[in-house]
């Protein structure tokens, strides 16, 4: 049975494959456009466009589940570690 996850991981592949990303991309690769991504959503947000905002954040999340995959983490695992990590803080 595939989870909501397993579909997100399956629209992205079946796009990476389209434009034979799949073949091309590198980890360095990925970051580096994981960066830009991220300032692009940055300025979304700083313009309160709603829709530019969700656009550029479907853009980061696609391109973490791609790191995470050419990684071979599970999100949910890497998540929940990184959850106990900052419970276990003093704020």
């Amino acid at each position: 049975m595939m989870t909501k996850i397993d579909d997100i991981y399956a629209l992205i592949e079946d796009m990476r494959q389209h434009f034979a990303w799949d073949q091309s991309d590198t980890k360095a690769f990925i970051v580096q456009a994981l960066a830009e991504e991220a300032q692009e959503l940055f300025h979304a947000f700083e313009t309160g466009v709603d829709q530019e905002v969700t656009d550029e954040l479907a853009d980061v999340l696609s391109y973490a589940f791609t790191l995470a995959k050419m990684y071979e983490v599970e999100i949910y695992d890497i998540i929940k570690r990184k959850m106990e990590i900052v419970k276990a803080r003093d704020y």
